[in-house]
Order: structure tokens, then C-alpha cells, then sequence
């Protein structure tokens, strides 16, 4: 049995070069597939059959032990930029 190669569209990729993030393929299936951003964890981009979306989605633990979630929609890459995008997701870190 062999093992089934990762598809070269799920890789990370430097989110921040716009021209890279404009020349992702559309997806050709219904759900899509998410590039992920090489150093951010977390920060990635939802590309559909007809939009792009970055995202920043993360978890932390409170003081209490507790873990919460941080889901965040940062914008189409044809409105923000990558650095745009990656300054905001800091912001929801910090």
C-alpha cells in the first residue's frame, strides 16, 4: 500500500506575496482547498470556485486553564493585502 501524496495546492505558501495569492487556482471541488500561510500558524486563505478569503484561526488557553477559540475573517485578497491581512491576525494574537 502506498501512501497517497499531498496535493501541491494544501502546501504553505508566503501569504504575504499578493502575486502568489492571485495566482492560486480556483478550486475544482465543492468545498474548496486552504493554502496555509509557511510562518504564521494559523493564518491562511479559503479558496472557493469563485472568491478568496484570508482567515486567521487559532485557540489559547486562558488563565483559568480553560481553552478558547479565535476565529477571525480578515478579507478578499482583492480588497487587502497579504501584509494587510497578516498585521490584522497579529492583532487578534496579541
Amino acid at each position: 500500500m502506498t501512501k497517497r501524496k499531498r496535493a501541491t495546492q494544501h502546501c504553505k505558501i508566503n501569504l504575504d506575496d499578493d502575486d502568489k495569492v492571485r495566482g492560486l487556482p480556483p478550486s475544482t471541488k465543492d468545498r474548496g482547498y486552504v493554502p496555509r500561510d509557511s510562518t504564521l500558524t494559523g493564518f491562511h486563505c479559503l479558496v472557493g470556485k469563485k472568491s478568496q478569503l484570508f482567515v486567521f484561526n487559532t485557540e489559547y488557553i486562558r488563565p483559568d486553564g480553560t481553552r478558547d477559540r479565535i476565529y477571525k475573517r480578515l478579507g478578499d485578497p482583492t480588497y487587502i493585502t497579504g501584509r494587510a491581512a497578516r498585521a490584522l491576525a497579529l492583532e487578534e494574537l496579541a
